[in-house]
């Protein structure tokens, strides 16, 4: 099922037999079955890729046996002592670059899901459109991934550069961040082999994903309501694999409680009860000495967390200087910035884009809905008092025309600033664009959905 391309041992090109679109999952000048590792018999590590050095050997090959297409990596310790592998890293150069010819991309480029897990780890891509050749990739029953990581992608054009790591102990040294998976090394004596392996399956749909993952001998996982819980509900986990499922290790096993329910066709039901806030991990032990993670993320109870959000928002995150032409306005918070700097807007917008802190756009916008739809079902005077601020300060007669305003009377503006639209001499729809940069006007009037939330604001405010 497998049309392929190689150039000295790599995939250049792969296709699906009889695709309608002809999809290639490759992007073009780059390859499936590029390696880079690093390994240490001393203190530093040293960097190489699939070439291998004199210490260490390494070999990427494919080969196909029905419907499956199989990638074996192989690590050789050719010295005369023990090794640590450090790293080995997957680099993943698939099609994902998107374009603005609309069929090109939806049938012609390809989109990632992952679920990076240990054991049960999978990868597919399919067409950007979600109709067409899906390809699956499952470790073999000794193989794992424990760490990702992305680089450099737009979320509009994509071009990420994504790789999965079978272990990354040397990697993350260096790194930041709350990784909460092992990041392993593997010791090679000397003279001594180890090899992981890959499948690739072809798929249809999602439902065809699950059953080869299914039949390849991972585990197929549905969880109710989902992975980031409140305290006060119950988790249900279904479980369908042709392994034994040994035991389900809680991180915090005095405050999770585990119970096993009546098998429902194929699938064992787990109920899980979590008592610790925050992170709580689950280890699933299944087959032979295989593991695969759930990572669940236990609230407080959900009138809890409304009311907390609404109060934070009216006490930290509206800007209430006189003296600055977006007062009024809710913004966003950065608990990372230095003291005094976490409160955003148009004169300190740290790593955010002008509209997103401006007041233009939705990471501003909803939080006025928000804590409107609250205040219909939680009345507090404080909040509504904000929110009358909010609409006579910010929005009223200024990102929003009045009734009064000729042309386009309640028209919303757009971009970074409405002070600039304001002020701006250009017709209000005919000679605007969406972004300064792009040359012309900024004077834009704003998209319907934005029309809808201040109508929405409106209506829950009086209602």
């Amino acid at each position: 099922e497998f049309i392929i391309e190689e150039n000295e041992g790599h995939i250049t090109s792969l296709k699906r037999k009889n695709d309608p679109f002809e999809t290639e999952f490759i992007r073009p000048g780059n390859n499936l079955g590029c390696v880079n590792l690093s390994y240490r018999q001393k203190a530093d590590w040293i960097h190489c890729d699939q070439s291998g050095s004199d210490e260490l050997a390494v070999s990427s090959s494919f080969s196909s046996s029905g419907p499956l297409l199989e990638w074996t990596i192989k690590l050789s310790n050719t010295s005369h002592s023990p090794l640590e592998i450090g790293t080995l890293e997957l680099p993943f150069q698939f099609n994902e670059e998107y374009t603005h010819n609309p069929k090109e991309s939806f049938e012609g480029r390809v989109f990632k899901h992952s679920h990076i897990a240990g054991h049960n780890s999978f990868i597919f891509w399919l067409p950007v459109g979600g109709i067409g050749a899906h390809l699956l990739m499952t470790p073999t029953e000794n193989t794992h991934l424990e760490f990702f990581e992305a680089k450099n992608g737009i979320y509009a054009s994509g071009g990420a550069l994504y790789s999965a790591f079978i272990h990354s102990k040397a990697h993350v040294e260096n790194l930041t961040g709350t990784w909460r998976q092992e990041n392993s090394s593997k010791i090679l004596q000397a003279g001594e082999s180890i090899s992981y392996s890959f499948r690739f399956h072809w798929c249809d749909n999602y439902s065809d994903i699950r059953k080869k993952i299914y039949q390849s001998g991972g585990i197929d996982i549905r969880i109710a309501p989902g992975m980031v819980i409140p305290r006060d509900l119950k988790s249900k986990i279904a479980l369908r694999s042709q392994q034994k499922i040994t035991r389900i290790q809680a991180e915090f096993p005095e405050e999770t409680e585990i119970s096993k329910l009546p098998k429902h066709g194929d699938n064992e039901i787990y109920e899980i009860n979590f008592h610790k806030l925050g992170e709580n991990k689950l280890t699933l032990h299944y087959g032979d000495q295989q593991e695969t993670i759930l990572e669940f993320f236990v609230s407080e109870d959900l009138e809890t967390l409304i009311k907390k959000r609404a109060s934070f928002i009216k006490d930290f995150q509206q800007h209430k200087d006189p003296t600055k032409w977006y007062y009024g306005l809710y913004s966003l918070w950065d608990a990372g910035a230095e003291e005094g700097q976490q409160k955003l807007g148009p004169d300190n917008s740290g790593s955010q884009h002008p509209y997103c802190v401006s007041g233009s756009d939705d990471p501003s916008n909803s939080k006025c809905m928000y804590l409107s739809e609250k205040n219909v079902a939680y009345p507090d005077a404080e909040e509504i008092a904000s929110l009358e601020y909010f609409i006579e300060n910010f929005v009223w007669g200024k990102h929003q025309r009045t009734d009064q305003e000729d042309p386009y009377p309640y028209g919303i503006y757009g971009s970074d600033s409405w002070l600039t639209n304001r002020n701006s001499s250009n017709d209000l729809i005919k000679e605007s664009t969406s972004r300064p940069q792009e040359g012309g006007s900024q004077c834009r009037m704003w998209r319907t959905f934005d029309y809808t939330t201040y109508f929405a604001l409106y209506y829950n405010m009086y209602l």
